[in-house]
Protein backbone atom coordinates (compact mmCIF):
# COMPACT_ATOMS: atom_id res chain seq x y z
CA UNK A 1 0.00 0.00 0.00
CA UNK A 2 1.57 3.45 -0.71
CA UNK A 3 0.34 6.81 0.58
CA UNK A 4 -1.52 9.29 -2.04
CA UNK A 5 -1.71 13.05 -2.31
CA UNK A 6 -5.63 14.21 -1.87
CA UNK A 7 -5.39 17.98 -1.68
CA UNK A 8 -3.03 21.63 -1.58
CA UNK A 9 -4.46 24.79 0.61
CA UNK A 10 -3.18 27.86 1.21
CA UNK A 11 -3.20 31.23 3.50
CA UNK A 12 -1.52 33.99 4.40
CA UNK A 13 -1.34 38.09 5.32
CA UNK A 14 1.23 40.81 6.68
CA UNK A 15 0.43 42.87 9.92
CA UNK A 16 -2.24 40.28 11.29
CA UNK A 17 -1.66 38.08 14.15
CA UNK A 18 -3.87 35.54 12.99
CA UNK A 19 -3.95 33.80 9.65
CA UNK A 20 -6.68 31.19 8.71
CA UNK A 21 -6.46 28.28 5.71
CA UNK A 22 -10.27 28.07 4.44
CA UNK A 23 -11.89 24.90 3.14
CA UNK A 24 -9.52 22.10 3.78
CA UNK A 25 -10.60 18.97 2.54
CA UNK A 26 -11.74 16.46 5.32
CA UNK A 27 -12.25 12.39 4.75
CA UNK A 28 -11.59 9.64 7.20
CA UNK A 29 -8.08 8.56 8.28
CA UNK A 30 -6.67 11.42 6.60
CA UNK A 31 -2.76 12.67 7.07
CA UNK A 32 -1.96 16.90 7.04
CA UNK A 33 1.51 18.41 6.78
CA UNK A 34 0.97 22.16 7.58
CA UNK A 35 4.18 24.70 6.83
CA UNK A 36 3.91 27.82 7.75
CA UNK A 37 6.27 30.89 6.82
CA UNK A 38 7.08 33.62 9.36
CA UNK A 39 9.03 37.20 8.39
CA UNK A 40 9.45 38.54 11.75
CA UNK A 41 12.54 37.06 13.71
CA UNK A 42 10.15 38.34 17.05
CA UNK A 43 7.29 36.48 16.13
CA UNK A 44 6.38 33.11 17.06
CA UNK A 45 3.13 30.47 16.40
CA UNK A 46 1.41 30.20 19.85
CA UNK A 47 -1.30 28.00 18.31
CA UNK A 48 -2.98 25.69 15.28
CA UNK A 49 -6.22 24.36 15.39
CA UNK A 50 -8.70 23.49 13.06
CA UNK A 51 -10.82 20.20 12.70
CA UNK A 52 -10.60 19.19 15.86
CA UNK A 53 -7.23 17.47 15.16
CA UNK A 54 -4.18 17.82 17.32
CA UNK A 55 -1.95 19.59 15.30
CA UNK A 56 1.53 18.73 16.07
CA UNK A 57 4.64 20.88 16.00
CA UNK A 58 7.64 18.86 14.09
CA UNK A 59 10.72 21.45 13.99
CA UNK A 60 11.08 24.87 13.11
CA UNK A 61 13.88 25.98 10.51
CA UNK A 62 15.10 29.89 10.50
CA UNK A 63 16.94 30.99 7.48
CA UNK A 64 20.92 31.04 7.54
CA UNK A 65 20.71 35.30 8.36
CA UNK A 66 17.58 34.52 10.64
CA UNK A 67 15.17 36.91 7.89
CA UNK A 68 12.49 34.08 8.08
CA UNK A 69 11.39 30.99 9.77
CA UNK A 70 9.35 27.90 8.51
CA UNK A 71 7.39 25.95 10.91
CA UNK A 72 6.24 22.46 9.98
CA UNK A 73 3.33 21.18 11.89
CA UNK A 74 1.37 17.89 11.46
CA UNK A 75 -1.86 16.02 12.16
CA UNK A 76 -3.69 12.73 11.12
CA UNK A 77 -6.98 11.11 11.91
CA UNK A 78 -10.74 12.14 10.43
CA UNK A 79 -11.39 16.01 10.95
CA UNK A 80 -14.87 16.62 12.51
CA UNK A 81 -16.08 18.68 9.04
CA UNK A 82 -15.79 18.30 5.57
CA UNK A 83 -14.49 21.31 4.28
CA UNK A 84 -12.85 22.86 7.49
CA UNK A 85 -10.55 25.80 8.69
CA UNK A 86 -7.05 25.51 10.30
CA UNK A 87 -6.25 28.84 12.38
CA UNK A 88 -2.75 29.76 13.16
CA UNK A 89 -2.32 32.04 15.73
CA UNK A 90 0.99 34.17 16.52
CA UNK A 91 2.48 36.44 18.75
CA UNK A 92 2.02 39.61 17.31
CA UNK A 93 0.77 41.21 13.70
CA UNK A 94 4.33 41.92 12.89
CA UNK A 95 5.98 40.93 9.12
CA UNK A 96 4.42 38.61 6.63
CA UNK A 97 3.62 35.09 7.04
CA UNK A 98 2.17 32.27 4.69
CA UNK A 99 0.77 28.40 5.49
CA UNK A 100 0.12 25.55 2.85
CA UNK A 101 -1.01 22.33 3.86
CA UNK A 102 -1.29 19.24 1.79
CA UNK A 103 -3.36 16.16 2.60
CA UNK A 104 -2.92 12.37 2.33
CA UNK A 105 -5.01 9.08 2.03
CA UNK A 106 -3.46 5.58 2.56
CA UNK A 107 -1.28 6.90 5.58
CA UNK A 108 -0.40 5.13 8.84
CA UNK A 109 -2.81 6.88 10.72
CA UNK A 110 -3.61 3.92 13.36
CA UNK A 111 -0.06 3.54 14.28
CA UNK A 112 3.00 6.20 12.68
CA UNK A 113 1.97 8.45 10.24
CA UNK A 114 4.87 10.63 9.84
CA UNK A 115 8.32 10.38 10.49
CA UNK A 116 11.84 11.77 9.61
CA UNK A 117 11.31 15.37 10.02
CA UNK A 118 14.11 17.79 8.64
CA UNK A 119 15.14 21.08 8.26
CA UNK A 120 18.23 22.98 6.51
CA UNK A 121 19.37 26.48 5.65
CA UNK A 122 22.82 27.53 4.34
CA UNK A 123 24.38 26.52 6.85
CA UNK A 124 23.44 22.89 6.86
CA UNK A 125 21.22 20.41 8.31
CA UNK A 126 19.26 22.37 11.27
CA UNK A 127 21.31 25.21 10.61
CA UNK A 128 21.98 27.85 13.06
CA UNK A 129 19.99 31.65 12.35
CA UNK A 130 23.48 33.18 11.58
CA UNK A 131 26.65 33.22 9.18
CA UNK A 132 24.70 32.05 6.47
CA UNK A 133 25.08 32.78 2.97
CA UNK A 134 22.93 33.81 0.17
CA UNK A 135 21.97 31.39 -2.49
CA UNK A 136 19.87 29.80 -5.16
CA UNK A 137 19.83 26.40 -4.52
CA UNK A 138 17.68 25.64 -1.98
CA UNK A 139 18.26 22.00 -0.68
CA UNK A 140 16.47 19.59 1.66
CA UNK A 141 17.31 15.88 2.38
CA UNK A 142 14.88 13.26 3.59
CA UNK A 143 14.79 9.96 4.53
CA UNK A 144 11.71 7.06 4.15
CA UNK A 145 11.87 3.63 5.79
CA UNK A 146 8.97 2.09 4.42
CA UNK A 147 8.36 1.30 0.79
CA UNK A 148 5.60 3.67 -0.54
CA UNK A 149 5.76 6.36 1.48
CA UNK A 150 6.01 10.24 0.31
CA UNK A 151 8.48 12.61 0.95
CA UNK A 152 7.15 16.12 1.68
CA UNK A 153 9.55 19.35 1.66
CA UNK A 154 9.01 23.06 2.30
CA UNK A 155 10.72 25.65 0.46
CA UNK A 156 10.81 29.22 1.94
CA UNK A 157 12.30 30.90 -0.95
CA UNK A 158 11.50 34.91 1.19
CA UNK A 159 10.42 36.59 -2.28
CA UNK A 160 12.80 34.64 -4.70
CA UNK A 161 10.50 32.59 -6.94
CA UNK A 162 11.70 28.77 -7.74
CA UNK A 163 12.94 28.62 -11.79
CA UNK A 164 13.66 25.57 -12.30
CA UNK A 165 11.88 22.83 -9.91
CA UNK A 166 13.79 19.53 -8.96
CA UNK A 167 12.16 17.16 -12.18
CA UNK A 168 11.55 14.33 -9.09
CA UNK A 169 8.47 16.43 -7.27
CA UNK A 170 5.39 17.76 -7.62
CA UNK A 171 4.63 21.04 -6.72
CA UNK A 172 1.35 20.50 -4.20
CA UNK A 173 0.94 24.29 -3.27
CA UNK A 174 2.95 27.91 -3.45
CA UNK A 175 1.50 30.79 -1.11
CA UNK A 176 2.36 34.27 -1.71
CA UNK A 177 2.14 37.14 0.94
CA UNK A 178 3.76 40.96 1.26
CA UNK A 179 5.08 42.98 -1.37
CA UNK A 180 9.28 43.61 -1.63
CA UNK A 181 11.75 42.88 0.91
CA UNK A 182 8.81 41.98 3.22
CA UNK A 183 7.37 39.14 0.17
CA UNK A 184 7.22 35.86 1.60
CA UNK A 185 6.49 32.61 -1.07
CA UNK A 186 6.21 28.97 0.18
CA UNK A 187 6.31 26.50 -1.95
CA UNK A 188 5.05 22.97 -0.45
CA UNK A 189 6.90 19.72 -2.48
CA UNK A 190 6.13 15.88 -2.28
CA UNK A 191 7.62 12.84 -4.13
CA UNK A 192 6.34 9.31 -3.85
CA UNK A 193 9.41 6.94 -3.10
CA UNK A 194 7.79 3.15 -4.08
CA UNK A 195 10.98 1.72 -2.64
CA UNK A 196 12.45 3.43 0.98
CA UNK A 197 15.70 5.15 0.55
CA UNK A 198 17.21 9.24 0.45
CA UNK A 199 16.44 11.98 -1.88
CA UNK A 200 17.07 15.33 -1.81
CA UNK A 201 14.53 18.35 -3.09
CA UNK A 202 16.85 20.52 -5.16
CA UNK A 203 15.00 23.17 -7.07
CA UNK A 204 16.53 26.49 -8.14
CA UNK A 205 15.80 30.15 -7.69
CA UNK A 206 15.47 33.19 -9.72
CA UNK A 207 18.07 34.85 -7.69
CA UNK A 208 20.23 34.43 -4.32
CA UNK A 209 18.45 34.42 -1.42
CA UNK A 210 18.31 33.82 2.63
CA UNK A 211 16.37 30.58 1.53
CA UNK A 212 14.90 27.69 4.71
CA UNK A 213 13.64 24.06 4.20
CA UNK A 214 11.80 21.71 6.67
CA UNK A 215 10.23 18.74 5.80
CA UNK A 216 8.87 14.84 6.94
CA UNK A 217 8.01 11.69 5.51
CA UNK A 218 4.39 10.51 5.73
CA UNK A 219 4.33 6.90 6.28
CA UNK A 220 1.76 4.03 4.23
CA UNK A 221 -0.73 1.92 6.47
CA UNK A 222 0.71 -1.58 6.46
CA UNK A 223 -0.66 -4.05 4.06
CA UNK A 224 -3.86 -6.24 5.23
CA UNK A 225 -2.39 -10.01 6.20
CA UNK A 226 -2.88 -12.47 3.36
CA UNK A 227 -6.28 -13.82 3.75
CA UNK A 228 -7.41 -11.50 5.63
CA UNK A 229 -11.32 -11.26 5.93
CA UNK A 230 -11.40 -14.61 4.26
CA UNK A 231 -13.41 -18.08 4.98
CA UNK A 232 -11.38 -20.13 7.03
CA UNK A 233 -11.78 -24.24 6.70
CA UNK A 234 -10.86 -25.95 10.22
CA UNK A 235 -8.98 -29.34 9.45
CA UNK A 236 -10.26 -31.93 11.97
Amino acid sequence: MAVAFGSGHIGGGAGVAQITVANVAGGADMAYVLACDVRANTDTITAVSGGGLTWTEDLTQCAGRGNHRVHLYRAAGTPSSDPFTVTIDLSDATGTRTAAISRYTGADVAGTPFAGAAGKNSNGDGGACTGGTDSDTPTLDLTSRIDGSILVGAVGPRGFAVSVADADYTQRALASAGAGGEQLDLYLYDRLLAVAGADSLNPTLVGVSDWATAGLVVQPAPAAPAGAGGRRTLLL
